[in-house]
């Protein structure tokens, strides 16, 4: 059974995609109420200087840093044809103070700000809407079985081909396409039409659209086709799936719950602490994430295989590519990575290559494949679009200190305490970092319990609690 567990707490929403048979998380989705993710935001921004030496320009979104957009898509922006401008110089085309629209292509990182884009897109969950485009595209996923000339006649005749979309391969489970499709590349077109009016009518730096809002995500990511069970605490969640016509019996709502996470034992824990991933024929991966490239060594000691011995190593380094697109694309991780295979032949690692370049390491999860290296290790890349799952829940993204994630499970501890014994007030004694979170932010308000704040000394732990009913010191 596939399950989908939709959590709230003060300090984030969660969204778990999950299999219980096998006890697997298929898909993570994360709202840090603390920490923004500006990717995929669309922005009404202000140019704040032009640098021809950087052939673009950097612009005020709001943010803490201003962003930079390059020449192509700057020009877009504000209307003029680089085909006809080749040889004049940028800021004689543009100049501080005008108003762009822009979408967020990449995160800011460390001290670099955002990157913009005017190759602008909205996903949907049949649809993505390309507006500045006029034409229609199909996933390469889509069944065969799908008339492609007659639902893009049809599309065309029924909607008008004044924007640009691509058909995502969801359509595949759908039992009426043009009516589905119609409906929501009007839905989409429509949101672009009041986000554009909306920023020529204020002419503000602002945010018109944000792909982060944690419904628009769970509609993108999750195909809800598949799920058999919809578990959420939250009545606006509940409000929101019942629009996309599910079975009412399909959503499970719980008014009371100590996280529905802890509640149905989902081993969330082990995706920031695993770095062994284990396969069911003995192949396995350790993966190592450090601050410039991730490391991954195979191990292929248990592996059995009916395939021939000479076949053996190209099929338990492909079973070790398999593991590591499912680790890397739940996790999020980006970067180099490097991986150290079980050893092959010359003809197997170009077999391998290829193999993984069209499934595992395609170029639409991001990848760029670049082969052996000399010392036989094999190379690839994968573009930093948004924050790793580790950086999305904590506060550092050097550390990685899961600082968010530790509040929240304090958080389901507490109510667990207030629940099921008679304590009142207690004195809950935390680490210096979040010492000055709480301090700042009091996320256990609606618990019922009166808390004392305090700094706690050297310790292992990051909390301790305390009071005259009970006597708590453990780490989360």
């Amino acid at each position: 059974m596939i399950s989908l567990v939709i959590d709230s707490s003060p300090v984030m929403k969660i969204g778990l995609l999950y299999e219980e048979s096998e006890k697997r998380i298929m898909d993570i989705i994360i709202e840090n109420h603390f920490k923004d993710n500006v990717i995929d935001q669309i922005h009404n921004g202000r140019i704040v200087n032009v640098v021809n030496s950087l052939d673009g320009a950097f612009v005020d979104i709001g943010l803490a840093q201003n962003a930079f957009i390059r020449r192509n898509d700057l020009l877009r922006a504000v209307g003029i044809s680089r085909y006809d401008h080749k040889e004049t110089p940028l800021n004689q085309l543009v100049k501080s103070g005008q108003m762009i629209i822009a979408q967020v292509s990449k995160e800011p990182y460390q001290s670099k700000g955002a990157q913009l884009t005017t190759d602008i897109s909205i996903q949907g969950k049949h649809v993505i809407f390309l507006p500045n485009l006029k034409d229609i595209k199909f996933s390469k996923k889509i069944e065969s079985t799908l008339d492609q000339r007659k639902l893009l006649k049809t599309l065309a005749l029924d909607f008008g081909i004044t924007s640009g979309f691509i058909i995502r391969s969801a359509i595949n489970l759908v039992s009426k396409p043009v009516e589905t499709l119609t409906k929501e590349m009007s839905r989409l077109a429509g949101m672009w039409e009041k986000m554009v009016t909306l920023a020529k009518l204020e002419q503000s730096v602002k945010c018109i659209y944000s792909s982060s809002d944690f419904h628009e995500q769970l509609m993108s990511k999750i195909d809800f086709d598949v799920v058999d069970e919809f578990h959420t605490t939250s009545e606006g969640t509940r409000d929101f799936l019942l629009k996309f016509e599910i079975d009412k019996n399909k959503i499970k709502f719980h008014k009371k719950t100590l996280g529905l996470w802890i509640e149905k034992n989902i081993p969330v824990d082990q995706l920031f602490s695993t770095k062994l991933v284990k396969a069911s024929n003995g192949v396995s991966i350790t993966v190592d994430v450090l601050e410039a490239f991730t490391i991954v060594d195979v191990n292929s000691a248990l592996f059995v295989s009916d395939t021939q011995k000479s076949e053996s190593a190209l099929v338990a380094n492909l079973t070790a590519a398999d593991l590591l697109n499912g680790h890397v694309l739940l996790n999020n991780i980006s970067g180099v990575i490097i991986m150290d295979l079980i050893e092959m032949s010359s003809e197997h690692k170009k077999r391998f290559i290829h193999q993984v370049s069209e499934s595992y390491f395609a170029k639409e999860y991001g990848f760029q494949v670049y082969g052996f290296t000399n010392l036989g290790l094999f190379e690839m890349t994968r573009k930093r679009e948004k924050p790793s799952i580790r950086d999305q829940v904590s506060l550092d993204f050097e550390d990685e200190e899961l600082m968010y994630w530790n509040l929240n499970k304090l958080y389901y501890e507490l109510i667990r305490i207030k629940e099921h014994t008679n304590t009142k007030q207690m004195i809950l004694e935390v680490s210096e970092s979040y010492y000055i979170f709480l301090s700042q932010h009091n996320i256990f308000d609606d618990i019922g319990l009166s808390i004392k704040l305090k700094r706690l000394k050297a310790s292992n732990n990051f909390y301790r609690i305390s009071s005259q009913n009970i006597d708590i010191d453990s780490v989360l």
